[in-house]
C-alpha cells in the first residue's frame, strides 16, 4: 500500500522535483560564479597597479566614466599600445584625425612623446542592443524584486504549499529564490559606484572594477558589456602576440575602457582560444548580423593601429593638421576569420 501511495505521489508532483533539479543546478552555478570571482579578484587586486599579466602581454585597465574621461597621469609610461573603446561600424572608415579625435587632446600629445600606438578595435552591436540592454535590465530588476519580496514572506506564500514536514525544502526554495533576487537585484548597488572615479589607484577601486565585472559575467545576455568585452579582449590578445611575434618581447597594453567593461580582465587571462571560442558559441543569426553590421568578417577580426606623428602638442591636436600624417597598420585575428568564415557560409 505504502508502495502504491509511493508511486502515486511520484506522478502526482513531477513539476515540483523538476523545478528543484533545476533550481540546484541554478544554485551551484551562481556559487562556482561567485568562487571563481572570488579568486580571480583575490589574484588582481594583489597585482601591482592592477596590471594583467598573460603570456604574450602585460594589461593596465584603465576605467573610466564617459563623461569624464581618464587623467593624462594614470596613463602608464613605456606603453607599446594604448586602446581606446569606441563602439562604431566605422572604426576602418574614418579618417585617422578623425577617430584619434575620440582620445583627449592632453592624452593623445602624452601618448605621441611616448611613441605609442594608439589602438581601436571596439564593435557595433545589431539590433539597437542599447534599448534592448535596458529593457532587459528593468525585467531583471523587477524578478529579482519579486523573488526578494518572495523570499522574505516564504512562509505566508508557500505555507499552504508545504507542511512543517517540508520544512528544509522551504528553506533551500528560501536560499535560491535569494540568490535568484541578488542576480536580478546586483545592478542596483553598483551603479552607486558609477559616482566615483575608477582609476584604478587604490583597492576600493579594484573592488569595484571586480564586482561590476562578475556582475557582467552573471548577465551574458547582456551584448552591450559582455559581447564587446569578449571581442575586445581578443582582440588585445591578438595585437600582443603579433607584438610579441615582430619584437621578441612581451607587449605593454593598456586598454582605455568604461567601468562597466572590467569583465576583459578575466577573458585576457582565460586565453585567446577561449575567447575566439566564447565568440563562435554566438548563435549564427546573431554573428552574421554583428559581422555585416561592422563591414564584414576582416574589419570585425581586426584591430586598426595608428602612428602618431612624434611630439605632438595639444596644440598640434587641436588643429587636426598634424593628425593627417599619422600612419596606420592592420592587424588581423586569422584564426578567428576562418572560424567565422567556415560558420557563416
Amino acid at each position: 500500500m505504502s508502495e502504491s501511495s509511493g508511486k502515486a505521489e511520484q506522478v502526482k508532483n513531477p513539476g515540483r522535483r523538476k523545478f528543484l533539479k533545476t533550481a540546484v543546478k541554478v544554485a551551484v552555478a551562481g556559487v562556482g560564479t561567485a568562487a571563481l570571482g572570488g579568486i580571480v579578484a583575490n589574484e588582481v587586486i594583489n597585482k601591482d597597479e592592477g596590471s594583467i599579466v598573460t603570456e604574450s602581454g602585460t594589461f593596465f585597465p584603465l576605467y573610466e566614466l564617459h563623461s569624464k574621461g581618464i587623467k593624462v597621469e594614470s596613463i602608464p609610461n613605456n606603453l607599446d599600445v594604448f586602446f581606446g573603446e569606441l563602439p562604431t561600424r566605422k572604426t576602418f572608415l574614418l579618417a585617422p584625425q578623425d577617430i584619434l579625435l575620440n582620445i583627449e587632446s592632453k592624452n593623445l600629445a602624452f601618448l605621441s612623446q611616448k611613441k605609442t600606438e594608439i589602438m581601436f578595435g571596439d564593435v557595433d552591436l545589431p539590433w539597437n542592443e542599447k534599448d534592448l540592454d535596458r529593457l532587459i535590465i528593468v525585467g531583471e530588476v523587477l524578478v529579482g524584486a519579486g523573488m526578494g519580496v518572495t523570499a522574505s514572506d516564504m512562509d505566508h506564500v508557500l505555507g499552504k504549499v508545504y507542511s512543517e514536514a517540508d520544512i528544509s525544502r522551504r528553506k533551500f526554495l528560501k536560499v535560491v529564490l535569494l540568490a535568484g533576487a541578488a542576480w536580478g537585484l546586483a545592478k542596483i548597488p553598483l551603479m552607486a559606484g558609477l559616482f566615483l572615479e575608477p582609476y584604478n589607484k587604490n583597492v576600493i577601486d579594484r573592488i569595484f572594477n571586480r564586482l561590476m565585472a562578475i556582475d557582467s559575467h552573471m548577465h551574458p545576455e547582456l551584448s552591450v558589456d559582455f559581447f564587446r568585452n569578449i571581442v575586445m579582449a581578443d582582440k588585445l590578445l591578438t595585437v600582443s602576440e603579433d607584438i610579441g611575434k615582430r619584437t621578441g618581447k612581451k607587449a605593454r597594453i593598456a586598454f582605455n575602457v568604461g567601468a562597466a567593461h572590467s569583465g576583459i580582465e578575466d577573458f585576457l587571462q582565460a586565453g585567446h582560444d577561449f575567447c575566439r571560442s566564447l565568440i563562435l558559441a554566438y548563435p549564427k543569426l546573431y554573428l552574421r548580423s554583428a559581422v555585416d553590421l561592422n563591414n564584414g568578417i576582416k574589419d570585425f577580426c581586426s584591430a586598426r593601429l595608428l602612428k602618431l606623428p612624434e611630439n605632438l602638442t595639444e596644440g598640434d591636436v587641436g588643429s587636426g593638421e598634424k593628425l593627417s600624417l599619422t600612419t596606420e597598420r592592420r592587424v588581423v585575428d586569422e584564426k578567428l576569420e576562418r572560424a567565422l568564415t567556415l560558420k557563416l557560409t
